[in-house]
């Protein structure tokens, strides 16, 4: 089985042999058929179709998928099945997911999930909660991998695995109570799925590797700027970056930044919007791979931040550290804030650290003579360059180079989601400047830090 390992987890790529033995899902490759998977027994689940269909994920002769479709309906328009599966005892986290395959060549626009809802009792009556859910797919021809790790709810002893297809609703003239089924099907195919014990996620210790064609579709040769969704076709979302000042607010000028700050920046996407018909579509949030966000928990990020500097006609990236400042945003749209670092040579930070530790030699000097004699301590002990590198404060002083540069945003959704090639933000273009030294003029003054 081909399959690209950029997925919401690292855990995706680990090969199927190493998860089979402990799948608790029965039936959830659709060899023969789809015994087991019934619709799902909620009120806000609406009338549609499961079948056994011959399209296989792995293209296999012998297996087979499931496939859900659903019209729109009174209450509008999702269809679900489920299995109900016990989970073992002691079992504190599951990592469940599956393939999922939504065709764009369909007339009806829609999108296709899949989650989990824990039950009281293994057979899965009693109290239903805690329902983790994986983001909807849309127009996604290949078979996409898509996989979450959940808290099991305590006292949860049955899990049901729910497959779901929603239809965009699009009402018609005439139908004032929402309530006509047009017969324009959705479809969606579902096949591999997994739902095993697990243990609490945790994120690796440095950032995943950055995308190896970062400017892939830069020019706009290649790249897509309009596809179909249903009915209507569809604009690429629009992808904003701005530089942060210290009041909060976006700089409209060229900035002129300090060496020794942060580079705070806001990312900004949005689906374009029709003025003949909404023309939006869901977008999978910003997400970015940094440091406080244990590098996001290991998936590849939906956006990705190149610097180069200015001068460069190639465009070379240079070395960044980022910090997630947080973001937010709806069905057709998300931000995020982060603070950004380019990574000076080690030359450079020892140059900057060694003179940090001057000022605090000097400054703790002062304070020592104000203290009575036995009240005085020993100054600070002499640390080579690499203790330096390695110390809290290596991490802590920032040490831009100068010089300037420009910094790109680039969007690209996970396999399964929209947009589904690459979309670039306008290059900003920023200075940095000398910061000042961290003490002023004369011995005993306080470092500004």
């Amino acid at each position: 089985m081909t399959r690209t390992c950029w997925v919401l987890l690292a855990s995706l790529c680990l090969a199927p042999e190493a998860r089979a033995a402990d799948n608790l899902v029965a039936n959830g490759s659709f060899d023969r058929d789809i015994e087991g998977w019934a619709p799902f027994e909620a009120k806000e689940n609406y009338p549609g179709l499961a079948s056994w269909s011959s399209l296989d994920a792995s293209g296999a002769s012998s297996s087979g998928s499931i496939e859900l479709q659903t019209s729109a309906v009174v209450g509008r328009e999702t269809f679900s099945v489920a299995r109900c599966i016990p989970l073992p005892p002691g079992v504190e986290w599951v990592r469940f997911g599956g393939r999922i395959r939504v065709p764009s060549n369909q007339s009806a626009a829609g999108e296709a999930s899949l989650y989990v809802g824990f039950t009281s009792n293994a057979d899965c009556s009693g109290f239903s909660g805690s329902a983790g859910r994986l983001r909807g797919i849309s127009n996604f021809d290949g078979w996409s991998s898509r996989e979450e790790t959940d808290h099991v709810l305590r006292g949860s002893t049955g899990v049901r695995l729910i497959l779901s297809v929603t239809k965009k609703y699009e009402w018609q003239e005439g139908d004032q109570a929402g309530d006509i089924d047009d017969g324009n099907l959705f479809v969606a195919y579902f096949d591999d799925l997994i739902l095993t014990p697990a243990s609490e996620p945790k994120g690796p210790a440095k950032a995943p590797p950055r995308v190896i064609d970062f400017w892939r579709g830069f020019d706009g040769r290649g790249t897509a700027t309009v596809a179909r969704y249903g009915s209507e076709v569809v604009e690429a979302p629009r992808l904003r970056i701005n530089v942060i000042g210290r009041d909060g607010h976006a700089l409209t000028a060229p900035p002129h930044l300090p060496s020794d700050k942060s580079i705070n920046l806001h990312i900004e996407i949005e689906a374009p919007r029709n003025d003949e018909k909404s023309g939006r579509y869901r977008l999978q949030e910003i997400t970015v791979a940094a440091s406080n966000n244990q590098f996001n928990w290991g998936g590849r990020p939906t956006v990705e931040l190149g610097v180069y500097r200015r001068t460069d006609p190639e465009r070379r990236l240079l070395d960044v550290s980022v910090s997630d400042g947080g973001g937010g945003g709806g069905m057709a749209g998300s931000s995020a804030s982060v603070s950004l670092d380019i990574q000076a040579s080690p030359a450079e930070r020892i140059r900057v650290l060694r003179t940090v530790v001057d000022c605090l030699r000097r400054y703790l000097s002062e304070v020592q003579k104000k203290l009575p004699e036995g009240q005085r301590n020993s100054s600070l002990p002499s640390v080579t360059d690499e203790q330096l590198l390695a110390s809290p404060m290596g991490s802590m002083v920032v040490s831009n180079p100068l010089g300037e540069y420009g910094i790109v945003a680039r969007y690209e959704a996970l396999e399964a989601g929209f947009w589904h090639g690459p979309v670039f933000s306008e290059p900003m273009f920023i200075t940095i400047e000398a910061a000042p030294p961290p003490c002023a003029e004369g011995a005993g003054t306080k470092p500004a830090n």
